[in-house]
């Protein structure tokens, strides 16, 4: 039987990051206002918030968690913002927030220096012309690929997705650096899409469908970066289908992928906000 593909493990690499963060913080011996926010109870989002305060404690940034009720009005969310960002660092709202609230317009109530989500428009704006501030989940997908020295120049790359979180930020990434890449969209017919995906040298996929990328529909040797994350049997599930990891030279999995990275470059960004608000 041929070797399955080798795992790019994000626990690992999460864990080597997060050390080196938790000691430039030591030696700074400094407190750092992080600011999370939080509307309603959803307890997909609870688990999520813990998660990252978990790991504050562990670095020494340790957030601080407001909590508002889901049938706040968007005009009460919005001081709310107002007055938590004029005491943070650095800032985040968790997403997603309630129907009635419009997500956009409550991003955009963050100052730029302080979006350690880089979620709001013109933090976004600043990202795709330069800006130090990452995405986190597209730091992630190149932490993953440095570990293993890959490169994205010259490689046939294929974005599978364009969502909010991953497929659009990457996409800025990759037209700021000058990388071509072929995008597959909801709208891409189905023979185009088995055409782009057997011809990928590396595929970067935030779909959120269990198992969508098989075995049958990638070739050798191609190395996938799973970003997509479902929930199958009750478990959390990628977008890769195990029965395709053999066919892979390289991919991340869910969950213990890009996951786990996602947090530490959250992070990376609160002390890069830092630095430059010190400076």
């Amino acid at each position: 039987m041929k070797e399955r593909g080798k795992k790019i493990d994000g626990r690992v690499l999460s864990k080597k990051i997060r050390e080196e963060l938790a000691e430039k913080i030591r030696k700074e011996d400094v407190d750092i206002l992080f600011s999370l926010v939080m509307v309603g109870d959803d307890p997909v989002t609870e688990n999520f918030v813990r998660y990252k305060i978990q790991f504050g404690r562990k670095v020494g940034i340790l957030p601080t968690l407001f909590r508002l009720p889901k049938d706040i009005s968007q005009e009460e969310l919005s001081l709310h913002i107002d007055r938590i960002a004029e005491q943070s660092d650095a800032l985040i709202v968790q997403l997603p927030l309630p129907p009635h609230i419009d997500t956009e317009y409550i991003l955009s109530r963050i100052p730029p220096e302080k979006d350690v989500d880089v979620l709001s428009p013109k933090t976004l704006e600043y990202f795709s012309r330069g800006g130090k501030l990452i995405p986190p989940v597209t730091r992630a997908i190149l932490h993953s690929l440095e570990s293993e020295n890959i490169q994205l120049k010259g490689k046939n790359i294929i974005l599978y997705g364009y969502g909010t979180l991953v497929g659009k930020p990457f996409a800025l990434y990759l037209e700021r650096e000058d990388i071509p890449f072929s995008l597959i969209r909801s709208t891409t017919s189905d023979e185009e899409r088995n055409t782009l995906l057997k011809n990928a040298d590396i595929i970067v996929s935030g779909v959120g469908v269990s198992g969508i990328i098989e075995r049958d529909t990638i070739r050798d040797g191609v190395i996938v970066i799973d970003a997509g994350t479902s929930e199958s049997g009750g478990s959390v599930v990628g977008d890769l289908h195990p029965n395709a990891y053999e066919k892979t030279s390289f991919y991340t999995p869910v969950p213990g992928g890009i996951g786990p990275l996602t947090i530490t470059s959250l992070f990376e960004n609160v002390w890069i906000v830092w630095e430059k608000r010190r400076k």
